[in-house]
Parts: structure tokens; sequence; C-alpha cells
């Protein structure tokens, strides 16, 4: 998916609106994996978040090659990675305690209300941005 994904992102007008619309799919596609009953249903949807997430950093990195020069483009890609490190890090302390506060709310397990909390959230902002 990321050779197919650069080179929609050359072709079109505003690749940064290709990122977004990436993100949002991503985004529904992941708050939606909290209705999956069973194993190979939640295989099936971590397929399609690979599938959609493969064009997400390539992209990022070839938006930002464009935008700087080359001495400025290894502070950004710098900033990029270790903004991935840290938000992993902290949606890491979210989930714990979205995970320890909600088991046995609405009588099921608390995996399902951190969906319902923690997707809609990243999915509204991104739609922000794709509106602009």
């Amino acid at each position: 998916m990321q050779i197919p994904s650069n080179m929609i992102i050359n072709r079109i007008p505003r690749p940064s609106a290709y990122i977004a619309v990436v993100m949002l799919v991503w985004g529904m596609i992941s708050t939606l994996s909290g209705n999956t009953n069973n194993f190979a249903g939640m295989v099936a949807v971590r397929f399609f978040i690979g599938f959609v997430e493969a064009a997400f950093l390539p992209g990022a990195l070839l938006i930002l090659s464009k935008w700087y020069t080359r001495k400025e483009l290894t502070l950004r890609n710098a900033i990029l990675f270790c903004g991935n490190l840290i938000s992993n890090a902290f949606s890491s302390l979210v989930g714990a305690a979205v995970l320890g506060n909600m088991e046995g709310t609405l009588g099921e397990s608390s995996i399902f209300p951190s969906f319902d909390i923690e997707d809609p959230t990243a999915f509204g902002r991104l739609f922000n941005c794709v509106m602009r």
C-alpha cells in the first residue's frame, strides 16, 4: 500500500488532504473495531487498519521532504519519530486509566468503552482538519 499511496500523493494537488482522509478512514475503522464479536472479525479489522495505516508514514515523510530543505528535514523527521514514541507512551497511560476504571460498566468488558472514548476524539479532530 505504501508504493501506490506515494504515487497518488505525487499526482494530487493537495497531499495534505489525502493524508487527512487516510487518517479519517484509519480512525473510523479503529472506532468500529469495538463492534467485532469474534476473532475472525478482529483479524479482518486489523488487516484493514494495516492497509490504511501503511499510507501514513511514507506520505508524511514525502510531504515533509517537499516543504523543508535537507538541513531542516533532519529536525522535522526527528520530531515526527519522537512524537510517535511520546504518543504511544501517553496513549498507553490513557488506555490503562480507561481499562482500570471502566471494568463492568454497561455490563461489558472495559475494552469496549475504551473504543467509544478514545477513537471518536481523534476522529473529530481529524474531521476538523479535513474540512479546512
